[in-house]
């Protein structure tokens, strides 16, 4: 299947990078049917290639179990229809959705599917409407856990998500602590973002890597503490 390659250049065409949300360079997106979706791969063109490669593969994998698909899952929140085949619209919002999603098939003799959205560390999100429609809507309220690292890739998808944010401040005694900060905290956190999910996205931060951002914008310099935004 081939692919088209296009080009802009944002500094000249400054409203179409607006419109796309392009704050840097390069900035590269995946198109499908017109919907946007973020690249997350590797920056060399072997890398890129590689990408591209399995996005065009098939978009829904096949696993024996859900403990399999949960353990193969990777980085990505994981999406699971239970049943014995995938439907038309299940297949078709993998498609859309590949690059944001890991989606699995778990063939089971169920007489009715389930499809489930799953973060890690986090319990499974049921989707009750297995429509297209219902599928997407499932899968856009669950595209960010329910507390989650804000960084220079996430930073974007909170700030467009219209909430207010909440800054999870832990102590830390490196960068590479930051998981086990955040795991300390994370299941009065995770209590805290069921209770106002329509209102606030929780999220925790490197406070060794952005300390003086921290102390600049809030002037937090105990931890450990939350800071609030009250709208993104």
């Amino acid at each position: 299947e081939k692919l088209a390659f296009a080009e802009i250049d944002a500094t000249a065409n400054k409203k179409m990078a607006e419109e796309y949300g392009i704050r840097g360079y390069p900035t590269l997106f995946w198109f499908v049917d017109g919907e946007k979706s973020e690249y997350d791969g590797g920056r060399t063109a072997a890398e890129i290639k590689t990408w591209c490669t399995d996005m065009t593969g098939p978009a829904v994998k096949e696993a024996s179990s859900r403990k399999e698909a949960e353990e193969a899952a990777g980085t990505k929140p994981l999406c699971v229809y239970e049943g014995a085949e995938t439907s038309t619209d299940f297949e078709e919002i993998a498609s859309r959705k590949r690059s944001d999603f890991t989606f699995y098939h778990v063939a089971t003799d169920a007489e009715k599917p389930t499809v489930t959205v799953q973060h890690k560390g986090e319990e499974p999100v049921v989707c009750d409407d297995l429509t297209f429609d219902g599928l997407k809507k499932c899968l856009d309220d669950n595209e960010l856990p329910l507390f989650g690292v804000l960084d220079g890739e996430s930073y974007g998808k909170y700030m467009a998500s219209g909430k207010g944010l909440v800054w999870g401040c832990f102590e830390q005694e490196s960068s590479d602590d930051l998981e086990r900060a955040a795991d300390e905290y994370r299941p009065v956190m995770n209590e805290l973002a069921k209770e106002f999910k329509d209102k606030f996205a929780f999220t925790y931060i490197d406070t060794v890597q952005f300390k003086r951002a921290i102390e600049g914008m809030f002037g937090v310099t105990e931890l450990p503490t939350l800071a609030v935004n009250k709208k993104a």
